[in-house]
């Protein structure tokens, strides 16, 4: 981890996070799944993270874009973290979930019955399912640091 002074294990704070987006999903699975139309609401994203390269350091550490792939890449390069810890902080299926809800937001905007309807609920519950596979509840949420 190139964040922490070899000698000191502490952060070296001239160096700016590498913000990725997801590494073992795709940023935007519904976007996989669906590949031509998305009935999310107009105006959301269904992205769980972005490419951000190094965004500037806030005084949070923050990422530019409040995604869960991009709080995890925060967590992993912060120095003397744990797994478990930056796993827990980032509380990554709440964000991911949240995600879900903008994108899907209740109540159903279609009209009940309709063919449009039943896919707009179908792929709500697809998204949520995809909050709980790629990111999964930590087992802990109590580990020192």
């Amino acid at each position: 981890m190139q964040q922490c002074s070899p000698a000191l294990r502490s952060q070296n704070q001239s160096l700016r996070h590498i913000i990725d987006g997801c590494s073992n999903s795709p940023d935007n699975p519904m976007a996989v799944t669906h590949p031509f139309t998305q009935l999310n609401r107009p105006g959301t994203s269904t992205f769980f993270g972005a490419e951000e390269g190094n965004p500037p350091m806030s005084g949070t550490n923050a990422p530019g874009r409040d995604l869960s792939c991009n709080w995890h890449d925060v967590g992993y390069q912060t120095c003397g973290r744990l797994q478990a810890n930056a796993d827990a902080d980032a509380d990554l299926r709440t964000k991911a979930e949240q995600v879900c809800d903008v994108a899907y937001r209740l109540p159903n905007p279609y009209a009940a019955g309709s063919d449009n309807a039943a896919e707009f609920a179908d792929a709500r519950t697809e998204c949520m399912g995809y909050a709980t596979t790629f990111m999964p509840r930590p087992i802990s949420t109590c580990c020192a640091k």
